[in-house]
């Protein structure tokens, strides 16, 4: 089985809003975010314990989500981070087996190639939904098995055959992981009470969407230093499998850069915070009780940029709409590439620093009250087609589309609650009911950002060759 060359796409609201009605200078709104679950409302402010930045489409917002406490754990320290820097080059190996899935927080430094791929599981549709459970239980089983010998790089025999990934991926695997997700259609199979049984809500654009471009079944992610290791590995995992079809797959990327810090397609940094250690990871990430226990849930939207018509803005034009200044990274507000953002600084005329409207306000928890996310994600560009369009389907309100420059980025976040998600795109359109901003303000990026594809996964937990891959889930 081939997979397809089409493009992949591929929130928990906790306090209700709270408004000053004061405006400033600018038509500004005075805001008063929320306080975020284990901080005080000054550190959510002013930036202070290690604040989160943003949760939204990763330019300015810090690609991921920031961390709320020093860092606890292995690969939080400079030593560690040039370890895993090293790793990064040498493609060391990351361990399959654990607690959770490998690909999620670990490589601490997320690998340079990922290819992201979504499946539709034929037998979850023909109406024997006994049969169906059966069967996509020996399919979990089997793809289990199966990652533990890809990234082993060694044959044996799965289920009575043959399972050779040296065809596939003859140089070894290197430092790659796989993770697999499942669709709502394939978690309610197994349980309509797990975590992850209910679809993502569609966003503006969605509507435009194909059902390939839509959730999905089976999620697979697929990460290495080595582009020809991802696909190898992919194919070898599920290119031989019946009843198991390709919707849709997207290569991705990610630039060079110092301690995991990267630049996007429109030129600003991502990765710029992100957590670390368990306490956090426990708090916001790990579901933490019943058969999914250790797993997590995972949004992967991919967006599409306009990166043309955003460069030809002014330099200050287009920090005001990240929040960020694109040479240093530094929040607009002031302070180094790693420094906080401070929501209510004011310039002596009383306007936001971090303007309204600008991403690394929109997509700021503190107005949301919402847990934070892990964010993971990947730049993708699929060269010229030569063909310009102001109108096509997943169009964003505002956006323009030109084909003849097909990038973006696959946004791919983990979470507890897919309400943190959902709170911060719903603050991003203007549209949140349950956020402290009450004036309808929509981030800017979305004009020049638009979603091609969309969906959530639950992420069940991590296995070894004793606990086998999903057996919690089925009891």
């Amino acid at each position: 089985m081939r997979l397809p060359t089409e493009v992949v796409m591929v929130s928990e609201m906790r306090t209700r809003h709270l408004v000053e009605g004061a405006r400033t200078a600018d038509g500004d709104r005075s805001e008063t975010p929320v306080a975020h679950h284990g901080l005080t409302r000054r550190q959510l402010l002013f930036g202070g314990g290690g604040l989160a930045v943003g949760a939204g489409l990763g330019a300015g917002a810090g690609l991921g989500i920031g961390r709320a406490s020093a860092p606890e754990s292995a690969g939080a320290g400079p030593d560690d981070l040039a370890t895993a820097d090293a790793g990064f080059l040498r493609g060391a190996p990351v361990p399959a087996t654990g607690t959770h899935q490998a690909g999620i927080d670990l490589p601490a430094r997320p690998q340079a190639r990922g290819l992201t791929s979504v499946w539709r599981l034929d037998p979850l549709h023909d109406g024997n939904a006994g049969d169906a459970r059966d069967w996509l239980r020996t399919l979990l089983d089997t793809l289990g098995q199966r990652i533990l010998t890809i990234t082993a790089g060694a044959p044996t025999t799965i289920n009575g055959r043959r399972f050779d990934p040296t065809d596939t991926v003859p140089d070894g695997p290197g430092d790659l992981t796989l993770t697999i997700g499942l669709g709502p259609d394939a978690v309610r199979t197994i349980g309509a009470d797990l975590p992850g049984a209910d679809a993502l809500p569609r966003f503006d654009g969605d509507d435009r969407l194909d059902y390939a471009h839509l959730g999905g079944d089976l999620l697979v992610l697929a990460y290495a230093a080595d582009a020809a290791v991802v696909a190898g590995a992919t194919a070898a995992l599920l290119g031989d499998l019946d009843g198991v079809r390709p919707l849709r797959s997207q290569a991705g990327y990610r630039a060079a850069g110092e301690a995991g810090i990267a630049r996007n397609p429109l030129g600003y940094h991502d990765g710029v915070i992100v957590p670390h250690g368990d306490t956090e990871l426990t708090e916001n990430v790990w579901l933490p009780d019943g058969p999914a226990a250790g797993g997590t849930l995972c949004v992967v939207r991919q967006f599409r940029l306009d990166v043309t018509r955003f460069r030809a803005l002014s330099a200050a034009r287009r920090d005001a709409i990240i929040g960020r200044q694109r040479v240093s990274g530094a929040p607009l507000s002031g302070g180094q590439i790693t420094d906080q953002g401070d929501m209510l600084a004011r310039s002596q005329r009383g306007d936001y620093l971090i303007p309204n409207g600008s991403h690394m306000r929109a997509a700021h928890p503190a107005f949301t009250g919402s847990l934070l996310m892990l964010r993971r994600g990947y730049s993708y560009q699929n060269g010229a087609t030569g063909r310009t369009s102001t109108a096509r389907a997943g169009a964003s309100r505002g956006a323009v589309l030109d084909d003849a420059d097909d990038q973006g980025l696959l946004f791919t976040c983990f979470m507890r609650n897919l309400d943190t998600f959902t709170s911060t795109m719903l603050r991003m359109q203007g549209d949140s009911p349950n956020s402290v901003e009450s004036t309808g303000t929509r981030d800017r990026l979305l004009t020049y950002a638009h979603a091609v594809a969309s969906g959530s996964w639950l992420l069940p937990p991590g296995f070894d060759a004793g606990r086998p891959f999903c057996t919690s889930l089925f009891g």
